[in-house]
């Protein structure tokens, strides 16, 4: 075996083995039955296998190869908690790995399911309040903090939208694959370019910000161009087997708007600047994105998209960051 491979890589040994896997499927699809006791055990746990990121994660790979000619198919998934909201890509010779934490998975889902919730549900002062504390908990809590959310506080919001609208479950769920398939393929592009460098002999040292900055927007790119074509791929497929929706086409943009909630929230609470200085503003990303949305010509129906963007930026923007002013 050649000794490059057998180099310790610390890196990628802490990001393989620090933290803890907390997820328990068995027990949210417990939840999930006693909630709405609609179907059985077996067959949530089979429609889980079917779709969960370790499965999405090779579909993403064959894309990247299919637009990009680059093959992906040992890139290596870890998912684990380590109390944190960190996507990256370990990009060395003797690792190629993405490692998405647990907790952004499950802070993603609960925040696009309390934002749709809140839009819908604007007018009635007492979701109004929990989904304000629920916006505040997801950033402070579990962004800044990185506590994992009580079984309590995804119930009671669970409950609620049973109780208004059942659709809102499954817009979530199209806007979540939408952004972790942007993820990934973000990270892709990292360990894509990282390959470039190596091979024009390029060291990392001589990898300056200005360059590390332009390499975020350039990662977003091909990422977005990657999911508008994953997009219109499902277009064409039978209801029961698409993930992807024409709706959820703005998503990466939300993700964004995440982030852009998360600085400031962090800023308004404790007075720090998160974004790294080798990292683009949220807010620049997201004008790139729709400059490649406007650009190219993908031939995807945008009306429901626009919709359901205004009213999420609606909610976090007017709603969320203008009233924790007045609480803090």
């Amino acid at each position: 075996m050649d000794s490059a491979y057998m180099i310790y890589d610390e890196s990628y040994h802490q990001m393989k083995n620090k933290g803890e896997s907390v997820k328990d499927i068995d027990k949210a699809i417990r939840r999930y039955l006693s909630l709405f006791n609609q179907k059985s055990y077996t067959d949530i746990l089979l429609c889980y296998r079917k779709q969960n990121i370790d499965v999405w994660l090779p579909r993403v790979c064959k894309k990247f190869e299919e637009l990009y000619g680059e093959p992906m198919n040992s890139v290596e998934l870890i998912n684990r908690y380590q109390n944190g909201i960190c996507i990256s890509a370990c990009t060395n010779l003797t690792h190629q790995a993405i490692y998405v934490d647990e907790l952004f998975e499950s802070v993603l889902m609960s925040f696009l399911l309390n934002s749709f919730l809140w839009s819908e549900c604007s007018n009635e002062i007492e979701i109004w309040k929990m989904c304000f504390q629920n916006t505040l908990n997801c950033f402070h809590e579990q962004c800044i903090l990185g506590r994992w959310s009580s079984d309590r506080e995804i119930d009671k919001l669970i409950k609620v939208v049973i109780e208004k609208d059942t659709h809102l479950f499954d817009l979530a769920a199209d806007c979540y694959w939408t952004i972790i398939s942007f993820i990934l393929a973000h990270e892709l592009a990292h360990i894509y370019y990282k390959k470039i460098r190596r091979e024009r002999g390029i060291e990392e040292k001589e990898w300056k910000i200005k360059e590390c900055k332009q390499e975020e927007y350039d990662a977003d790119r091909l990422a977005y161009n990657l999911v508008l074509a994953m997009i219109k791929e499902d277009c064409m497929l039978p209801e029961n087997k698409r993930v992807l929706y024409e709706h959820s086409v703005l998503a990466p943009m939300m993700l964004m708007d995440f982030f852009e909630c998360f600085y400031y929230t962090d800023k308004i609470l404790y007075n720090h600047i998160l974004f790294g200085s080798d990292h683009p503003e949220p807010c620049r990303r997201k004008r790139q994105l729709f400059g490649i949305l406007y650009k190219e010509d993908y031939e995807i129906a945008l009306e429901d998209a626009y919709a359901l963007y205004q009213n999420f930026l609606d909610i976090l923007y007017k709603e969320y960051k203008e009233n924790l002013l007045l609480v803090f």
